[in-house]
C-alpha cells in the first residue's frame, strides 16, 4: 500500500519537533525485540504529521529484520466497519487487489493447508444433512 509518502521518498526533510513521540515508538519497537508483544494506535488530526512520524520509524528498521503491514483511513471507506483492519488481514495473509473472492479464498486455506476440495469432502455431507428444504 503506498501513500504520499511513499512516492515522496528520497525528497523529504528531516522530521522535526517529534523528539518525544519517536521516542515512544522506538520504546516499544525494544519491547518487541525483547519478545513483549506491543500495538501502537497513531491518532491525531488531519496533517499534524502521522504518517511521518511513522515512516521516520520506519526508515530507522531499514536493515532489521522486521515484518510491516500498513493501512490507512480514507473518506471512502468510513463507512466500511473496521476497513484498516480487514486491510492489515488481507496484507498478513498476502492478498493483492486483484485477488478474485475465489483466490482469497484459495489463499485463506492454504494458509491452514486446506484444499476447497478438502472443505467440500469434509462439510459438504453435513450441510446437505442438516439444511432444510424450502418451498
Amino acid at each position: 500500500m503506498r501513500n504520499r509518502l511513499d512516492v515522496a521518498e528520497g525528497w523529504l526533510t528531516p522530521l522535526v519537533g517529534r523528539r518525544t513521540e519517536l521516542g515512544v515508538l522506538l520504546d516499544c519497537w525494544e519491547r518487541v525485540r525483547d519478545g513483549t508483544g506491543q500495538a501502537v494506535l497513531v491518532r491525531a488530526d488531519a496533517g499534524i504529521g502521522k504518517s511521518r512520524l511513522v515512516a521516520s520509524l520506519c526508515e530507522r528498521f531499514v536493515g532489521q529484520p522486521h515484518r510491516s503491514l500498513k493501512s490507512l483511513c480514507s473518506p471512502y471507506t468510513r463507512d466500511t466497519a473496521f476497513q484498516p483492519v480487514i486491510d492489515l488481514l488481507g496484507q498478513g495473509l498476502g492478498f493483492v487487489a486483484e485477488d478474485t473472492p475465489a483466490e482469497k479464498l484459495g489463499k485463506r486455506l492454504a494458509s491452514h493447508h486446506l484444499s476447497v476440495s478438502g472443505i467440500k469432502e469434509r462439510c459438504m455431507p453435513q450441510l446437505n444433512k442438516d439444511c432444510l428444504p424450502l418451498k
